[in-house]
């Protein structure tokens, strides 16, 4: 993986770095902030596989499994003060809290680190987490 900016280098809205790809990587070789990307990054010294990035996502999600792989506990839990979330299919649920993690994208000099505030759900997903906009903040 390498890093573009797709945004222009100077908005760093909410405190983040953008996170992109280089055009040539992206299907159809130009810029679509509509596709998904399904890549793997570092978090908390494990290789974690299927995390989505998906900008359409106004959220950084965490599900519970990948937060248990990890072994993180209660202890690194900030409170979430909010309503119930609901799932695609209508479902709701009360999300755990929220887990800062520094997430590192591919190796040596393409190398991208970013820290990243992960809303823990408890559901079943086929990703271990969901990567949203660059613009996002932490959510009340």
């Amino acid at each position: 993986m390498s890093v573009n900016l797709l945004v222009p280098s100077d908005s760093n809205i909410g405190g983040r770095p953008p996170l992109a790809f280089h055009d040539s990587e992206l299907p159809g070789g130009a810029s679509n902030l509509a596709i998904a990307l399904l890549v793997r990054a570092s978090m908390a010294n494990t290789d974690v596989r299927r995390v989505l990035i998906d900008t359409g996502a106004s959220c950084d999600i965490m599900y519970t499994i990948l937060f248990k792989i990890l072994q993180l506990t209660e202890k690194n839990l900030s409170p979430y003060v909010g309503s119930e979330r609901y799932g695609f299919n209508g479902s709701s649920m009360q999300p755990w809290g929220y887990v800062q993690l520094m997430v590192t994208f591919d190796e040596e000099e393409a190398k991208k680190t970013i820290t990243v505030p992960f809303l823990v759900i408890d559901c079943p997903s086929l990703y271990n987490c969901i990567i949203g906009r660059t613009d996002s903040q932490i959510y009340s």
